[in-house]
Formats: structure tokens, C-alpha cells, sequence
């Protein structure tokens, strides 16, 4: 799975915090100063698959966006205590939804109708409703300790990395019960799943994968990688301190 047949690098992007794909087109966004400041500088980048830039300022006036979410042609994307909602086909921020108590919304997935929502300094995880374009309820919170950053929803599962104690675990939205899978890492941040194995990615400069009992390192020497993500076997990984991603192609 991991022979590696291109890597590109690129610079320019200013605290680049996640990379997702439609399949089509590259999202980044980027803080662009303080991760917590409701300053309006941050900003959406829009590029090609093959990293061509095609509007680096897709979206911008935003504050400190991290985590993306693709749903049909819209993206969910957080930003310190809100949701903001971008339809993609026209590049216009069509609803901003206020997420009351939030501290530090941080990372964004879903599936089946739901949206989850990571409050890292909250230590929960908001669960939504979610009817496209713009109807976003409050469904339920769950209780996370150790700092939830990292999401992905794989029905009924819900995968959780954690940025203060290193953990990786999964929460059954079913049985409302929490499954731990390993632990012992440094800040982990993005998390994703490749067919069966959990590709996740840590602080300390590493992307791991976890296959069954297997851990595997695919990638070191990274510099703060952020909140990832893949499609088609293409690997996205924002660099956050050092303002620049990389896409990477895996077979």
C-alpha cells in the first residue's frame, strides 16, 4: 500500500491547519495567524489534483478555519466556536452556525444524516443532524477526555484521535460505548480511514497507519502535519508551522 510513486511539496500557505478533496479539486485551509483570534484573515485555498493553485483565496474572511467536511457540493468547515457552510459550485459562505459553549472546534466529519464536531480545550464531541444545504441541529455532546482532535465517521463508528494524551480510539454511536485501540503518541492531530487500516497523524512527525495489531509508520520526519486526509490513494498533509502541504501518491 505504501510504495510511493510522487511527492510534492508546496510553500505559500499560511498555517495551513487541513487538506481534504472533492476528487476533483484540492481544499486547504488556513489560519493565517492565531488558531483561537476572530481576526478575518483566514482563508480556503482551492487547487488541482495535481497541485496547481486555482484560487488560493477561494473563500476568505474567515477567522482561524481548521477542520473540512465534503457533503454533496458543500463544505462544513470549523472555525473557533462556529460552523461555517460553503457551497463549493458557486465559492460562497452560505451560513455561519454558532456552536454554544464551544471553546476550540477543531476537526469535522459525518455520514448518515450526522455531523460531528471535535472541541479540543472542551473535551467533547458535538454530534449534529444535518440536512443539506444549511440545516445543522445539535443532536447530542459526548464526553471526551484527553483533548478529541482528529475525526472520521465510519458508520456506526466514530474513529477519535486525541492531542493531550496520544490516544487513538473509536466511540459505537450505537452502543454509546468508547473501544480503545492503541496509545503512547505525541499530540496526535489528523485521523482517516484507507479501506481497513487507521492512518493517523502525529506532532511528533510521524503518519502512522494501524492495521489489526500492526502499526506501521508511512511517513517521518514531517514537521507539525496536521489534519489529513486521502482520496484515490492520494495522501494531503498540511504542515502547520511550516506554511506549506504536501500531497503525496501512494499505491
Amino acid at each position: 500500500m505504501v510504495f510511493l510513486l510522487l511527492s510534492l511539496t508546496l510553500s505559500g500557505f499560511d498555517t495551513p491547519e487541513s487538506m481534504i478533496s472533492d476528487g476533483e479539486f484540492i481544499y486547504v485551509s488556513c489560519i493565517n495567524g492565531s488558531p483561537t483570534k476572530k481576526d478575518g484573515n483566514g482563508y480556503i485555498a482551492k487547487l488541482k489534483m495535481d497541485g496547481t493553485i486555482v484560487k488560493k483565496d477561494f473563500i476568505t474572511g474567515l477567522d482561524a478555519p481548521k477542520g473540512m467536511w465534503i457533503v454533496d457540493s458543500f463544505l462544513l468547515v470549523t472555525d473557533i466556536d462556529r460552523v461555517r457552510i460553503i457551497n463549493l459550485k458557486k465559492g460562497d459562505l452560505i451560513k455561519t452556525i454558532d456552536v454554544d459553549g464551544a471553546q476550540f472546534l477543531n476537526d469535522i466529519t459525518g455520514g448518515d444524516g450526522k455531523i460531528f464536531v471535535s472541541d479540543t480545550k472542551g473535551n467533547v464531541v458535538y454530534q449534529f443532524d444535518y440536512t443539506p444545504p444549511s440545516g445543522l441541529k445539535l443532536e447530542t455532546k459526548i464526553i471526551v477526555t484527553g483533548g478529541p482532535n482528529g475525526l472520521y465517521y465510519r458508520s456506526p463508528h466514530l474513529y477519535i484521535v486525541t492531542w493531550n494524551s496520544g490516544k487513538v480510539m473509536f466511540y459505537c454511536t450505537r452502543g454509546k460505548e468508547f473501544h480503545p485501540l492503541t496509545d503512547g503518541y505525541k499530540q496526535l492531530d489528523g485521523v482517516w480511514l484507507e479501506g481497513n487500516d487507521i492512518i493517523f497523524s502525529s506532532w511528533d512527525g510521524n503518519i502512522y497507519s494501524l492495521s489489526g495489531d500492526k502499526k506501521t509508520v508511512l511517513f517521518k520526519s514531517l514537521v507539525s502535519p496536521a489534519d489529513i486526509s486521502l482520496v484515490n490513494h492520494v495522501i494531503l498533509i498540511p504542515e502547520f508551522m511550516e506554511d506549506r502541504i504536501r500531497i503525496e501518491k501512494l499505491e
